[in-house]
């Protein structure tokens, strides 16, 4: 997430929350705190966060 420009803002038990803020808008999501995350959890962490599919693909 951070690379996508998010930074952490909180985290409670094992989800961290991160934030994005740009053009007026502020972009949040809530990602769960371990190695892998199932694929419907990951998408929708990314509807979320306002990035598309090939956005995080370009991240890695």
């Amino acid at each position: 997430m951070e690379r996508a420009g998010f930074a952490e803002i909180s985290q409670r038990g094992s989800h961290v929350e991160f934030a994005r803020f740009s053009g007026g808008r502020v972009d949040t999501a809530v990602v769960p705190h371990q190695p892998e995350v199932p694929v419907g959890t990951l998408r929708s962490i990314l509807r979320q966060a306002h990035l598309s599919i090939e956005d995080w693909e370009k991240l890695r």
